[in-house]
């Protein structure tokens, strides 16, 4: 792995980062009582240290250069060829996996493809049924409803 790669690893690592908590993000740093465990925010607060003047398109392309090359060294390390993914080759040791092409029947096979879909048509019924709906009152224990 690059050496200065290396560093932002480790920083990953420090047990006391809540893992994903950027997931939840809504970029009100100063508002967040959360910072101090917050790999993102520590992250840009040292980006803005070490680059004043820079603008956040800066920062997008640097952070984008830095996971193509956490990515090339994690490939390295399991033994994956990263040109190859970065062309867009297959690889030739494993066969295609033919479940990913939805326009086959894998969307009627594979049992969570139906699941979801079956939520999305109810849940497209529901919010057709409420649209027709009108409320006319509500209160904290109850919505009056007319059709």
């Amino acid at each position: 792995m690059d050496q200065k790669l290396q560093p932002f690893v480790d920083e990953c690592n420090d047990p006391r980062l809540i893992r994903g908590i950027h997931n939840y993000c809504h970029r009100w740093c100063e508002r967040c009582s959360f910072t101090d465990r917050c790999s993102v925010f520590r992250e840009t607060s040292k980006y803005e240290r070490d680059h004043p003047g820079s603008d956040p398109l800066d920062q997008f392309k640097d952070s984008l250069e830095k996971t193509m090359a956490l990515l090339a060294a994690w490939c390295e390390r399991e033994g994956v060829d990263f040109e190859k993914l970065r062309d867009g080759e297959s690889s030739d040791d494993e066969p295609e996996d033919e479940t990913r092409d939805l326009s086959t029947g894998a969307r009627d096979i594979d049992p969570l493809l139906k699941a979801a879909r079956d939520y999305g048509n109810r849940a497209f019924e529901i919010d057709r049924l409420l649209c027709g709906l009108k409320a006319v009152g509500f209160s904290a224990d109850l919505v009056c409803i007319e059709r």
